[in-house]
């Protein structure tokens, strides 16, 4: 018996807020301005989504080679959005 699983999360900072659906195989992104108003929506592969929630939480401190493999994770995913609603620093 195969069940489906899915878990959302929402990450709420000071002029931004991150939503994701994650299923299996599959994560939805929205980023939303909360200060200016306007948002997008993407997809993301499940370790996108993981490098993108840890390094919007945890900004770019410690240590280098980790934080160097997340964001050739996490860029392809956030690479054109303008900014305002880049997720990461």
């Amino acid at each position: 018996m195969k069940s489906e699983i899915e878990v959302e999360v929402e990450l709420r900072m000071a002029d931004m807020a991150v939503r994701m659906l994650l299923g299996e195989g599959w994560v939805s992104v929205e980023i939303e301005d909360t200060a200016a108003g306007g948002s997008v929506l993407i997809s993301a592969s499940p370790q996108q989504a993981a490098a993108i929630l840890f390094l919007a939480v945890n900004g770019d401190a410690g240590e280098e080679g980790l934080i160097t493999k997340l964001y050739e994770l996490a860029e392809p995913a956030v690479e054109k959005l303008p900014l305002s609603l880049r997720p990461i620093p």
